[in-house]
């Protein structure tokens, strides 16, 4: 059988030792097939190709005359070298061989019949080359070289595998390849949202998942990818990023937990053919947390009490969203970490109130927030906010923010004269046998809630004007008034003071001066003041 090196066919054609080399991961997992096959060959230096040329100049050639394809010996020509230049033979015939092997890269192989071309066809990778000194080389001198490679040009039965592949028909090529977990218990925790006393761990997970590639050359010799990106497209078709891909852990992570905020880090060394992705993971309990709104609450409370006997109840924290977008992507397929952390606050915020109450540890807290602060910023992906509560008595009117209701009662003094006289270093007091009157004040200052808009961004200019506001619109707001929109809720706190509804108050003696109302309908302020003057039978 002849032996075609880059489609020169060596003569005596050497001997083949065929070997096959099993590539399994330390778990048993088959990762690919490598092959080699070594060629012991004898080098006659008045015989065989390739050819001496005798002469002034002497080299030697592969020939490719017909003497080259028949396998009877008898056939093939004297090289016709003399004595004195059989070690020169031996020499330039070795180099033609080396030459025929080089590049050392993308050889191609085939060893094949004499009147049949199947045989065993591939481009490999030189391994080594080797003179021996068995002989010495004027006489018949061996040598030997060894090729390897992954795959084959062609089946030589017909179809049990695809040209320019395996027979183990990989999709990718690798020789090697590790899977990596670490998993370690974070300093966060995850409160639950509507229990603070339920709180369950968060660990931090990371993976490195890389593989080295081998080069395979396609049944044209033309190397399509590149070992690491063999190994490239090995690591991404077994990456598996579910919870059933994490390893066993004595953290005792449970179900209920996911695996979000993924981040990668991508390492190619091209030279030394290898490909790994570092991911890094947030595990943690996402049935704690509203659904689908990843984020990590850092959140506290402090209570103050003043000398008025004013209770105030500070919560504030910090909302850190986690990216859920995919990373493999410039623009993302899921949500941003801004964009959760603004979804989860705006889902938690409704119960910042029995959280403040519960917490604090009062039986009574104003549900009506007090004031509230809150920061965004998507660069961070965070959401902070701060809200006061107090235990301020309940309101009297729908809608108000806060209410200020005073209650001044004048009683009733003796009624005196004071009679300057002249000489005397103080005036003459004389009783008059009589008491003032009865007089009470009631005070009411309120701060509505502002929900009387009535105009849209394209009605204001740039100055802040509002250039369709016209007399119906403007009158709109004054018709906003409190005493107007609740009425019956100021009458009841009118009759709660008037004394006129008090037992002992002479009700046809009681007289009011004029009222005085104030409204602010761009600040919400309200006001309201009248005097009664009244008369105890």
């Amino acid at each position: 059988m002849p032996v075609i090196v880059n489609n020169k066919k060596i003569l005596p054609a050497p001997l083949v030792t065929f070997e096959k080399n099993i590539e399994l991961s330390d778990d048993g997992r088959f990762l690919g097939s490598s092959y080699s096959v070594n060629f012991d060959g004898t080098i006659l230096q008045n015989k065989g190709n390739p050819v001496a040329i005798t002469g002034t100049n002497f080299s030697s050639s592969f020939s490719s005359d017909p003497w080259t394809s028949t396998q009877d010996p008898s056939d093939d020509p004297t090289h016709g070298v003399s004595e004195s230049d059989l070690l020169i033979s031996t020499i330039t015939k070795i180099e033609t061989l080396r030459e025929a092997l080089t590049p050392a890269t993308g050889i191609k192989v085939e060893i094949v019949g004499f009147s049949n071309d199947k045989g065993l066809k591939f481009y490999g990778d030189l391994k080594n080359f080797t003179v021996n000194n068995d002989k010495n080389w004027s006489n018949p001198t061996s040598y030997s070289f060894s090729v390897g490679f992954n795959n084959f040009i062609e089946s030589a039965n017909s179809g049990l595998f695809p040209n320019g592949s395996s027979e183990d028909n990989f999709a990718y090529y690798v020789q090697s390849a590790s899977d990596r977990w670490s998993i370690q218990e974070s300093d966060q925790v995850v409160v639950n949202t509507g229990n603070f006393t339920q709180i369950s761990k968060v660990y931090n997970v990371t993976r490195n998942l890389e593989a080295k590639g081998k080069k395979v050359y396609n049944q044209s010799g033309v190397v399509l990818l590149q070992p690491w990106q063999q190994a490239s497209g090995y690591v991404i078709s077994v990456l598996d990023t579910s919870t059933s891909s994490l390893p066993d852990s004595i953290l005792g992570v449970t179900s209920g937990y996911s695996l979000t905020g993924r981040k990668i880090v991508e390492n190619v060394d091209k030279l030394g053919g290898s490909y790994s992705i570092e991911e890094s993971f947030i595990y943690l309990p996402s049935g704690l947390m509203p659904s689908g709104q990843y984020a990590i609450e850092d959140t506290s409370l402090s209570i103050e009490k003043s000398e008025s006997s004013i209770t105030t109840v500070n919560l504030q924290g910090t909302i850190a969203g986690i990216e859920t977008n995919n990373p493999y992507t410039v623009s993302g397929t899921g949500v941003s970490k801004y964009t959760n952390a603004i979804n989860y606050y705006n889902s938690v915020k409704a119960s910042f109130y029995n959280r403040a109450r519960l917490n604090s540890g009062l039986n009574w807290l104003h549900p009506k927030v007090k004031s509230f602060t809150e920061g965004r910023n998507p660069y961070t992906g965070q959401v902070t906010y701060s809200y006061n509560y107090d235990d301020r008595p309940p309101n009297l009117v729908p809608g108000s923010i806060s209410e200020d209701i005073s209650v001044n009662d004048t009683y009733p003094g003796q009624l005196f004269s004071a009679t300057p006289v002249i000489g005397r270093n103080q005036p003459i007091l004389q009783y008059l046998g009589s008491r003032s009157e009865y007089k009470r004040s009631l005070s009411i200052n309120v701060f509505m809630e502002r929900n009387w808009q009535n105009w849209s961004a394209i009605d204001v200019d740039a100055s802040g004007r509002w250039t369709t506001a016209d007399v119906a619109g403007v009158r709109y707001w004054f018709s906003q008034k409190p005493s107007i929109t609740q009425t019956s809720y100021f009458q009841g706190i009118f009759d709660a003071i008037n004394p006129a509804n008090e037992v002992g108050v002479v009700a046809s003696k009681c007289f009011y001066s004029a009222p005085q109302e104030s409204w602010n309908p761009k600040t919400g302020n309200y006001s309201y003041n009248i005097e009664w003057t009244y008369e105890r039978s």
